[in-house]
């Protein structure tokens, strides 16, 4: 089971509005994310190698798969 940290979570009134604007456009990338590779590889040298991965998804989440994970 996937679930979000609570530290990590947004604020409030954030999850409210996201759960609306899913009706009408759920595969719009409009949630602001921080950078994966800054977040997931912790030793510098290997950021460039993982920045390189080809299978590895650019841009930014869908907002009805960060609807569902909140």
């Amino acid at each position: 089971m996937c679930r979000i940290s609570d530290r990590i979570r947004p604020p409030w009134p954030l999850p409210e509005i996201l759960t609306f604007v899913v009706r009408f456009a759920p595969t719009a990338p409009i949630v602001p994310t921080a950078d994966l590779i800054e977040k997931s590889v912790k030793v510098a040298a290997k950021r460039s190698v993982a920045a390189r991965n080809p299978v590895q998804y650019g841009g930014q989440p869908r907002l009805g798969t960060v609807v569902e994970l909140l």
